[in-house]
């Protein structure tokens, strides 16, 4: 139509190449359940444990997954409050603690000016993705879930006013690790 002609002739075009920038890390449920801390390295249980032995006498190598192509779960079942009739493993709701540990994650994301967008994993339900979502506009992020059911994921990232990008994607030759900038027709012929 005439209206988008006159558009590509007299404005620039930002062409997104990645839904999400990802440096590999992902936030997954664990790293937000009652009994892990937020942001630290979790310790291994120790060789001497009762479990770990076990464990070792039946195949186990002593990192990695368990089972015989060791793809189960690699980290251990969290011990947490058990509410009603929920059982070992029984995913972690929104209350006070895990609001407490997403806003501390985002708020550590925030400060970190790290390039990369914030990826949490599947593991999340509805009602923790729609609260990540609401910490995400507290602290004035943009914030996306993709795919569907149990592929479903959530990315928060850094918005970015369409001046400041387009500046900086002249800066940088044209072109970012998630953006390619189109220049309008009639820059090109002059």
């Amino acid at each position: 139509s005439r209206a988008v002609q006159i558009l590509e002739d007299n404005c620039y075009k930002i062409e997104i190449k990645n839904k999400y920038l990802s440096d590999g890390t992902q936030v997954d449920l664990i790293d937000v359940q009652d009994n892990t801390e937020v942001g630290g390295a979790k310790e291994s249980i120790a060789t001497s444990n009762v479990g770990h032995k076990l464990l070792r006498l039946m195949g186990w190598s002593g990192s990695g997954g368990l089972g015989r192509d060791g793809s189960g779960i690699s980290e251990p079942i969290s011990a947490k409050t058990v509410f009603g009739r929920e059982g070992l493993g029984a995913s972690v709701g929104t209350g006070p603690i895990f609001k407490k540990k997403i806003t501390k994650i985002v708020q550590e994301y925030v400060q970190s000016n790290s390039p990369y967008d914030l990826i949490f994993t599947t593991g999340f339900t509805n009602d923790q993705r729609k609260e990540m979502h609401e910490v995400a506009r507290r602290f004035k992020l943009k914030s996306k879930s993709f795919g569907k059911g149990d592929d479903r994921h959530l990315t928060i990232s850094r918005k970015f006013d369409p001046k400041s990008l387009i500046e900086e994607l002249i800066r940088r030759g044209g072109e970012s690790e998630n953006y390619v900038l189109h220049p309008p027709k009639n820059f090109l012929n002059n």
